[in-house]
């Protein structure tokens, strides 16, 4: 590995290892959504899904560091900006979800109607609002604990709360109506 090269890329080194230091500082000094609270979030579901495909594209230069070796340092250097540009992307994601309840947690919530399309009691549970469509997709393990079971077609009362950059919340949710079977 050249010299040059390394010289060209510690000014972004640096700037990359800041920004990890400040989106981890965000998300210690912001702390995190309280459990029961369901977060709707259309980035910070999108972060893994992009992340993966990048780590996956850099796994075909990988395949090819087996046979060339001259390359080896660089794919791994890719792939740890990759990882470390992910959980800055996840810190970030946290904390800005955390000041946006606690920017919205003193609002009126919302009643709003929703019907559970897919309930699985060992994955996630699968709402729809009925007034917009907007879809929400949660981790029944963690989130849920609080709420009773809810079966595919159930209608429910959601209660919503609409935050700030696009992150909104639902603080409770219960079966207004069960669904026939």
């Amino acid at each position: 590995m050249s010299d040059t090269f390394i010289e060209k890329i510690q000014p972004f080194c640096v700037a990359l290892l800041i920004m990890v230091g400040v989106s981890v500082g965000m998300l210690v000094f912001s702390g995190s959504v309280p459990d029961g609270i369901i977060v709707l979030n259309s980035v910070g579901d999108t972060i893994p899904d992009v992340a993966a495909v990048v780590t996956g594209a850099l796994c075909c230069p990988g395949v090819i560091c087996i046979f060339w070796k001259s390359i080896r340092m660089y794919v791994l250097i890719a792939l740890a900006f990759v990882l470390l540009i992910f959980l800055s992307a996840v810190c970030f994601n946290a904390a800005f979800e955390s000041i946006s309840y606690r920017y919205a947690k003193n609002d009126e919530p919302v009643e709003r109607t929703a019907v559970i399309l897919m309930s699985d009691n060992d994955s996630k549970l699968v709402f729809e609002f009925l007034d917009n469509e907007e879809v929400g997709i949660v981790d029944s393990e963690s989130t849920l604990s609080y709420f009773e079971p809810m079966e595919k077609g159930d209608t429910c009362v959601a209660y919503y709360l609409n935050g700030i950059l696009g992150i909104d919340f639902v603080t409770d949710m219960y079966v207004k109506k069960r669904a026939r079977h």
